[in-house]
């Protein structure tokens, strides 16, 4: 006789291994990410970094220029006079 056990049976399994892989994805990521800091330790910084060079005594503010373009003007179109469009089936004016 057919039993409702068998039903849920393959439905669990899928749930179970569907459970198992999100697991082992989980710590196989995880474990590579702490071998990778691991193999790859932090460098240490340098203390001979390289130092903003002095600033310059502003006796006066230099000049500045600027480019500046006039607009172009497009040219005047002339336009015909506007026509009528007729929409019904007839040819009446």
């Amino acid at each position: 006789m057919f039993s409702v056990y068998a039903l849920l049976v393959s439905p669990v399994w899928g749930l179970l291994g569907l459970l198992f892989l999100f697991a082992l994805s989980f710590v196989g990521v995880h474990f590579v990410m702490i071998l990778q800091k691991n193999l790859n330790p932090p460098r240490e910084r340098k203390e001979d970094a390289p130092k903003p060079a002095p600033k310059k005594e502003n006796k006066e503010p230099e000049a500045v220029y600027y480019i500046v373009e006039r607009k172009k003007r497009r040219p005047k179109r002339d336009y015909s006079e506007p026509r009528q469009i007729n929409f019904s089936p007839r040819d009446e004016p």
